[in-house]
């Protein structure tokens, strides 16, 4: 089975979510980058369903169960048991912004 770095996973946090500093074959310190909320966020009460998966609300906000990360990154949400729980409100940018200004290498 091949091995893929985390730095090198396309939508990764380590390469769209902020800076990575690579040092040999490990990775030395990461710097996490800031989203700009935006008006035309989606406000998303976390029900039963999602709780403690953002892996879900990745799944049917964007259609990729690896940008749980881009959820809980965007909220900034470290601990799921406090943070993702029913009841919680988040904010998600729609499906267009996250793809076409917030995951481009530019931005």
């Amino acid at each position: 089975m091949a091995f893929t770095r985390s730095d090198q996973v396309r939508n990764g946090r380590y390469n769209q979510g902020g800076q990575t500093d690579v040092s040999g074959n490990r990775l030395g310190w990461w710097e996490r980058k800031l989203y700009k909320p935006s008006p035309i966020d989606v406000s998303f009460t976390i029900s039963k369903r999602y709780a403690m998966r953002p892996d879900l609300v990745a799944i049917d906000m964007y259609g990729k169960a690896n940008l749980m990360w881009f959820v809980l990154q965007y909220n900034s949400i470290s601990d799921l048991t406090e943070d993702f729980v029913e009841g919680c409100v988040i904010y998600l940018p729609t499906k267009g912004r996250l793809f076409g200004e917030l995951m481009s290498k530019s931005s």
